[in-house]
């Protein structure tokens, strides 16, 4: 429970100190009075930002002082040693700078704060009624009632999504790609083939370029080829064939003397340079003769390794380079059909493990919103709906990260009427009973020690409001519940009765909240009845309130 809550400097509130007991307290005062700012002072103990934390100066502070209950091993688990059980919350809120928090006399994050909330609060505010109102809440409320075992599978689900939608995406990319590849594959095969076909040497641009050249100035060329190889051959015989006289006369002296040995060694060179290029000599002749048939396929051949060059060169290193990365491109290509069929595969086995664990899913909500069901029509039987149904109605949709259910509460208050969604079939105060009867349904089983209600009275009065109170009561037996409310039937009903008022001076305007006593309880429930703080007739009725609570109360079983 909340033992203490201490609040300076917020908004109108200059100073507050106050000690709670168990049971139900109530929170009241007229409109404007500043009720928001006490339950902005117990936010802040969450770790949240208060909705009048522009209302702040340097002096701002807020502390608060819980006994956890049975919640002691929880709180632990999170690493927060408690001091007698109890927990010793602070926040300060600097008009410049960021809000300051302390655990246990330690700083602390924020975060942790609002971590540790959901293990000692629960806070219903005014707009959670109408929440209701929107069927995409539905399935977030059915989700938190179902607790760990649905919360275990969701998480299984949203992992199950993600790869699913990984593998799908890598596989719509690799297609792509793939698509992409095919094209310039189709491409780069008929280019290889070229390059294999044609067998291109080192440097064959330049040597064709330089044939081609020699072919073209070829009449002037075989001229010259043909002087000079008439120049080594004369009437008596070749150049080569005098050499060969002369050294086979040298020969027969050569052992007489080591000079003519060195000259008949120097002739044998000669006579086989001689006879090297008189032969080179006639073959270029014999080619450059015979080339004019040559000289097409010569320019085809050049053309073709030129285009390559163009597109790959400059030079036929580059050339050669890009072969082997084409090459290996399209060994990738050929390869690009198994990964596709393995990542298809992958695809296929993740989709149905995913709808596997979104059928898990489904079972667990059917259970958990049949369950729910009954929770909820046994709550508003107590709230004074004997006739109304409640139905959780489930139905499939797509898969997303949250399974492919979509949810929506199907609500009739009178007999005779059709089940219809809650825009459509509750009254204000009916949706406010809903909405207490779904709330203590959910925190049944929560062991929090402490729960807010803002205003779960809107719409309501009479008989309505008499049926509220005594459900608030028996939450309260197990929780300390409090409530912030304009109906006197629901404050006659406290335990412990705060008000919240006004203070209007010159010059300045104050907040203050007091404690009341059992005589200041009459005077306030007199003002709640009839809008006078002095009518005798108000005071009557609101004493006979007090004690038909009283009796109600003491009446009332678990």
């Amino acid at each position: 429970m909340l033992e203490q809550l201490t609040i300076k400097k917020l908004g109108l509130i200059d100073a507050a100190h106050l000690n709670f007991s168990h049971g139900l307290i109530v929170i009241s005062g007229e409109t404007g009075a500043g009720k928001t700012l006490l339950l902005d002072g117990l936010v802040a103990l969450t770790g949240y930002k208060p909705t009048s934390a522009d209302m702040v100066d340097d002096d701002t502070f807020v502390e608060g002082i819980i006994d956890v209950g049975s919640n002691d091993e929880s709180i632990a688990a999170l690493g927060i040693e408690l001091d007698e059980g109890r927990l010793y919350i602070a926040r300060q809120f600097p008009k410049d700078g960021k809000s300051k928090a302390s655990l246990q006399a330690k700083s602390a994050p924020s975060a942790l704060l609002r971590e540790l909330a959901e293990l000692w609060i629960a806070i219903h505010g005014q707009h959670d009624t109408y929440r209701l109102l929107n069927p995409k809440t539905h399935l977030s409320i059915l989700d938190e009632y179902g607790g760990e075992p649905i919360s275990a599978v969701r998480r299984d689900v949203s992992a199950a999504f993600r790869l699913q939608q990984e593998l799908t995406q890598k596989l719509k990319k690799l297609r792509s790609t793939r698509e992409d590849a095919l094209k310039i594959a189709q491409t780069l095969r008929e280019d290889v083939e070229t390059c294999a076909n044609l067998a291109i040497q080192p440097e064959e641009d330049k040597t064709i370029a330089a044939t081609i050249q020699l072919i073209s100035d070829s009449e002037a060329v075989i001229e010259y080829l043909r002087t000079a190889i008439e120049s080594l051959e004369t009437d008596e015989g070749s150049v080569a064939a005098a050499i060969a006289k002369s050294i086979t006369s040298l020969e027969r002296i050569s052992g007489s003397d080591s000079e003519i040995s060195s000259l008949l060694t120097d002739l044998n060179e000669t006579h086989v340079l001689i006879t090297g290029v008189q032969s080179k000599l006639i073959r270029l002749l014999e080619k450059i003769s015979n080339s004019d048939s040559d000289i097409d396929s010569l320019m085809q051949r050049q053309s073709q390794i030129k285009r390559l060059l163009q597109k790959y060169g400059p030079t036929t290193d580059d050339l050669f380079q890009w072969l082997e990365s084409a090459t290996e491109q399209l060994k990738l290509v050929d390869i690009g059909d198994e990964a596709i069929a393995k990542l298809e595969n992958d695809v296929a086995s993740a989709s149905e493990q995913l709808q596997m664990v979104c059928e898990a899913l489904h079972n667990q909500r059917v259970r958990a919103g049949e369950e729910l069901q009954v929770a909820v029509s046994s709550e508003l039987e107590d709230l004074a709906l004997v006739s109304a149904r409640f139905e959780i109605d489930i139905k499939q949709s797509n898969i997303s990260d949250n399974g492919f259910d979509t949810v929506e509460f199907m609500f009739s208050a009178n007999p005779g009427m059709k089940l219809a969604a809650l825009q459509d079939s509750a009254s204000g105060g009916e949706l406010s009973r809903l909405m207490l009867a779904l709330e203590v349904s959910l925190l049944r089983d929560s062991n929090v020690p402490v729960m807010i209600f803002d205003e779960i009275d809107t719409g309501v009065a009479g008989a309505t409001a008499l049926s509220i109170a005594k459900k608030l009561v028996l939450v309260s037996r197990s929780s300390q519940v409090f409530v912030v409310s304009h109906l006197p039937q629901i404050a006659a009903f406290a335990d412990q009765h705060f008000v919240v008022r006004k203070t209007i001076g010159i010059d300045s305007t104050s907040t203050e909240v007091l404690e009341l006593s059992e005589n200041e309880r009459v005077t306030e429930l007199a003002r709640m009845l009839a809008g006078l703080e002095g009518s005798e007739s108000a005071r009557e009725h609101a004493e006979e309130l007090l004690e038909k609570a009283r009796a109600a109360k003491a009446s009332l079983k678990n």
